[in-house]
């Protein structure tokens, strides 16, 4: 990790929390998700969307500490999340990732008074990280 990478942990943790104020970022997030496509919303059809919403809310928070814990149980985390979405289990593909992270972005930029074009750059990085390490699990 640059010594650019290491100043996004305030950054993106700042940004996460401006974003939980709001009340409704979660549901934006989903809203914005389900919208993105109709493979979308066949996943989430029969969703408690409490408990989805509150898996988020972990997964997100792990996927920070993931890209800057560099320990083995933030990277067993990563491993146990993949083995989850994995094409056993699932069947989560790429092209849902992909799906996420932009309708993360864009709820990110809507939530978030402070968002940036730099801002969003420490986000992907971030989130991208651990996304390879979920979807490296996925065969």
């Amino acid at each position: 990790m640059t010594a650019i990478a290491e100043d996004y942990r305030p950054k993106v943790e700042a940004s996460y929390r401006r974003c939980l104020l709001s009340g409704t970022f979660f549901d934006d997030f989903y809203q914005t998700f389900l919208a993105s496509s109709p493979l979308v919303a066949e996943k989430f059809r029969n969703t408690a969307w409490e408990k989805q919403k509150n898996l988020l809310r972990i997964a997100l928070r792990q996927m920070v500490d993931y890209y800057f814990a560099h320990d083995e149980a933030a990277a067993q985390t990563m491993a146990d999340i993949g083995d989850s979405h994995s094409k056993a289990m699932m069947n989560i593909t790429q092209e849902l990732y992909d799906l996420w992270l932009e309708s993360l972005m864009t709820t990110i930029a809507e939530h978030d008074s402070h968002y940036s074009d730099e801002l969003g750059k420490a986000w992907r990085e971030v989130m991208n990280h651990g996304i390879a390490a979920i979807t490296a699990r996925y065969e």
